[in-house]
């Protein structure tokens, strides 16, 4: 598998590690639902993650529901080592929570700021040691932006991950390798796994204690959470518990077990933890920040950890306090999912309830598993109207509906390597529907979905709860829209020249154009070997030219599909040697020469003229292809 086909994959699997299938703001939609009850909520476990995890061939998964101020739920299933036959022990076996960790990493900045050592309004450089921030913009970025993921960092995906025994980075060499600023602080929702870690790292400065040391000490030891660790890998009395990860293989039905997953940046992912250990913590914030003697948070903390402050329009679902607002109301469902390549996970609180649920899986496709569980779990106990079961009229309604109209991309992206180009697959596209309303296309989703406009800009699947919302600028024009099944992402707007279909197109053309120039006159191999074709003075170092163009870019990029690996993602290439690509980025101008003297002086035939200038334009086109998208280190 190719370095580009496989970050795909990451990027429609790991870096998507929050999807949930939810729908919008639902407090005129309730339907007919299943009560709360504890025999009710049992019921639901001991059928529906069994079944699941047959259909997505999930090896063990552990789980735990908190309701009305105890655990009703506390359960393993499958096995925690497939080759041993070690079933999942709900208490001990400790699963890979990723993004889940961040809710921990964002309890221990709340602790700091009701102790008066950290302002979430003041600027972040005031408590960073050792890193200096760019300041491209006069806005500083300050706690709140971190927590509401709209510092306005690119993102980064490679270095992110490595396998054991590859040792984590040092908090304060993550926080130094500071990523590029590419938007002001606050202006738009662009998930930050950085962003965390830098608050993690603040936790550290402020404390004046390790960040792992920190947790340990106020969060996990007065909640009695044993099995629990952010430490990679965990203390030797913890290893043993730990689950294995696999990887499913779906073309011979096998897993494939897998090494220790290693996140550099520990505040964002790096959590080990049992479901029977997170119950304490669930239910502390359920429950006014006390659990029994413990109080972890006062209750005005925690009231403001949980109050959603930021969103991109008033019905889109918004940030809380590190918290993602998964439902506005209704009841209202706030919390965190966490992926890395083999363990998914999701934490949801339902305050309005006292209901917490943790959910995780140890193999590789488990994302489908508890987006399902997670939606299976909605529609039974708080279930909503479909799009169509919605009052159709409204002012405004009968409008047209064209501006909707195009392409979205992700503004959660690289701006300053390769993986940039993943945001080609990231993307939202938007028609109008012949039935009425729209028909949207998502990565996610994978098709179009059909839907109605519910609210003006607010469109919601026909037959189902899941809305789009789309946001617009101070002069009244669509400048983006939201998920509501996808809050800590907005989507923008994209150019002609960033569409998936411009490029597709123009890698297609010049994948044609460099084949059919490797073979025919004036340029490939017939005109190099046949001594006789290949002219004198300028025509022959044109054509020469052309075939060193096309003979380097076949060589090259045929070297990074062979010498990529399948694991990239945790052991990124080194990509310094694709700076040989310049060699025929700059044959590509030289030929843009040679095009205008052999139409000036009649070189080769009147089609090898025209053969050797539609190799030139798209020669440029992939030149702009490889330089725009990063793939030029």
């Amino acid at each position: 598998m190719s370095m580009f086909s496989r970050t795909k994959r990451f990027s429609l699997g790991a870096l998507v590690f929050f999807l949930l299938l939810l729908g919008g703001k639902t407090s005129e939609a309730q339907t007919t639902s299943t009560p709360l009850s504890e025999s009710a909520l049992r019921a639901f476990a001991k059928r529906e993650i069994p079944r699941l995890m047959k259909k997505f061939n999930i090896v063990g998964s552990t789980a735990s529901i908190v309701w009305r101020g105890k655990p009703v739920l506390v359960e393993g299933y499958g096995y925690s080592d497939l080759s041993k036959k070690q079933k999942v022990d709900p208490h001990r076996t400790l699963f890979r929570a990723g993004s889940v960790s961040k809710m921990f990493t964002w309890t221990a900045v709340m602790q700091l700021v009701e102790q008066g050592k950290i302002d979430l309004n003041e600027n972040i450089q005031t408590y960073l040691k050792g890193v200096k921030l760019p300041t491209p913009y006069k806005q500083p970025i300050t706690m709140l932006h971190l927590m509401a993921h709209t510092p306005g960092f690119e993102d980064k995906v490679l270095g992110l991950f490595s396998l054991a025994p590859t040792p984590p980075r040092t908090l304060n060499s993550v926080a130094m390798d500071v990523l590029k600023r590419v938007r002001p602080p606050g202006q738009t929702v662009a998930y930050s796994n950085y962003g965390a870690s830098l608050a993690g790292y603040i936790v550290e400065c402020v404390s004046g204690m390790s960040f792992d040391d920190y947790v340990e000490k106020h969060i996990f030891r007065p909640l009695k959470m044993t099995y629990a660790s952010f430490r990679q890998l965990p203390p030797n009395k913890l290893r043993q518990h730990l689950s294995e990860g696999y990887v499913y293989q779906a073309k011979n039905k096998t897993h494939q077990r897998k090494p220790f997953e290693v996140i550099h940046g520990a505040p964002a992912g790096s959590l080990s933890v049992s479901a029977g250990s997170i119950v304490p913590y669930m239910l502390a914030h359920l429950h006014q920040g006390k659990v029994g003697e413990v109080r972890l948070l006062k209750p005005s903390t925690i009231q403001q950890m949980h109050q959603t402050h930021s969103r991109m329009s008033q019905d889109a679902n918004g940030m809380a306090h590190g918290l993602i607002e998964f439902q506005q109301s209704h009841p209202r469902v706030i919390g965190h999912a966490g992926d890395t390549i083999f363990f998914h996970s999701l934490l949801m609180l339902v305050p309005e309830h006292q209901l917490g649920l943790f959910l995780s899986s140890n193999t590789s496709t488990g994302m489908s598993f508890t987006l399902a569980f997670w939606a299976s779990f909605r529609d039974h106990f708080f279930k909503a109207k479909k799009g169509s079961e919605w009052p159709q009229q409204f002012p405004g309604k009968h409008r047209n509906l064209d501006e909707f109209v195009g392409s979205y991309r992700t503004a959660r992206r690289s701006e300053t390597d390769l993986t940039k180009m993943m945001s080609l697959g990231m993307a939202v596209w938007v028609k109008t529907s012949a039935q009425g309303g729209l028909d949207i296309f998502n990565f996610f989703a994978g098709k179009y979905v059909r839907h109605v406009e519910v609210k003006p800009d607010v469109f919601q699947e026909a037959d189902g709860p899941n809305r789009f919302v789309f946001y617009r600028d101070k002069k009244g024009r669509i400048a983006g829209l939201m998920m509501n099944m996808f809050p800590i992402m907005s989507f923008l707007p994209t150019p002609w020249y960033e569409t998936l279909s411009f490029n597709v197109l123009l890698l297609g053309l010049a994948a044609l154009f460099l084949l059919l120039g490797f073979i025919f006159r004036p340029t490939g191999l017939l005109m190099v070997f046949p001594k006789q074709h290949w002219g004198n003075g300028a025509e022959r170092a044109a054509g020469f030219a052309g075939f060193f163009l096309v003979f380097s870019y076949l060589l090259i990029l045929g070297a990074l599909v062979v010498t990529t690996g399948e694991d990239v993602i945790f052991a990124p290439p080194h990509v310094a040697w694709l700076r040989i690509l310049y060699i025929p980025i700059l044959l590509s101008a030289v030929m843009a020469v040679f095009v205008a003297m052999a139409w000036k002086q009649s070189y080769w035939t009147f089609w090898g003229r025209l053969h050797y200038t539609l190799l030139t334009l798209t020669s440029l086109g992939f030149a702009w292809f490889l330089l725009f998208w990063n793939v030029c280190p």
